[in-house]
C-alpha cells in the first residue's frame, strides 16, 4: 500500500538496542533512542496499521489478525514462547507482550500510531490522515526542524534558512564534450577518482 508520508518516529522503549532490516538496509534504534524509519519499514517490523478484518468468522477476510500473526512469527513468538535465545532450542514461556519488540511508533506531528503489534483490540489506524495535506514548505520545515533535533545539535541550534540553502546549479547547455567526465567519491577517508570512460 502507497503511503501519503514516507517516515514516521519509532521510540526504543526497551533497555536494549533494536536492531532490524529494511528494504537492504540496517536500522539500528539506540535502547531508549529514537529514529526515523520509512513508515512501511515500522509496518514490517510492528504490522500495518490499516490492516482490517471484515469478517470474524471468514479466514479469508482476516487481514489484520494474518498480519498480527506474520509479526509474532517474525519476532520469533510462537504458541505462547518466544525462540530468540540458541540456547534454548526449546523456547522460553512468556507473553506477547514480552516478546514483542518496545517500539512506540509517531508521525512527525507527534501522533501515536497504534500498530498490529500492540494488539488485535486497536482500531484499524491511517497515520497519514492529517499529515497528507500539509504544505510543502511547512512539511520542510518541520522535517528540518526535526533532522536538527535527532542529530542531537544543541538546543541553540536553528535548521537553515533560505538564505543557508546554495542556489541550483544550471545543468550545461553546449553540445557534448569529447572529454570523459570523472566524479570524485570520497569514502571511508579513501579518494577515488571514477571516470565514466
Amino acid at each position: 500500500m502507497a503511503s501519503a508520508f514516507n517516515a514516521v518516529r519509532v521510540t526504543n522503549t526497551s533497555p536494549h538496542d533494536f536492531t532490524d532490516m529494511y528494504d537492504g538496509q540496517v536500522f539500528t534504534i539506540p535502547a531508549s533512542g529514537e529514529a526515523a524509519v520509512p513508515f512501511e519499514a515500522a509496518c514490517l517490523w510492528l504490522g500495518d496499521p490499516r490492516k482490517t478484518d471484515e469478517s470474524a468468522t471468514d479466514p479469508t477476510k482476516r487481514e489484520r489478525t494474518d498480519e498480527y500473526h506474520r509479526v509474532q512469527v517474525r519476532c520469533g513468538f510462537f504458541d505462547g514462547k518466544v525462540f530468540d535465545d540458541p540456547d534454548q532450542p526449546e523456547g522460553r514461556r512468556c507473553t506477547w507482550d514480552e516478546a514483542r519488540p518496545a517500539l512506540a511508533v509517531h508521525t512527525f506531528d507527534g501522533t501515536h500510531v497504534v500498530m498490529v503489534a500492540e494488539g488485535l483490540d486497536a482500531q484499524p489506524q491511517d497515520p497519514s490522515g492529517g499529515v497528507q495535506d500539509e504544505p510543502v514548505e511547512s512539511r520542510m520545515r518541520r522535517l528540518e526542524e526535526e533532522l536538527v533535533r535527532l542529530r542531537g545539535v544543541g538546543a541553540g541550534a536553528t535548521p537553515p534558512t533560505d538564505g543557508d540553502v546554495p542556489e541550483p546549479v544550471a545543468a550545461p547547455t553546449g553540445p557534448p564534450s569529447d572529454t570523459p567526465a570523472k566524479a570524485v567519491s570520497s569514502r571511508g577517508g579513501r579518494t577515488a577518482v571514477v571516470s565514466s570512460e
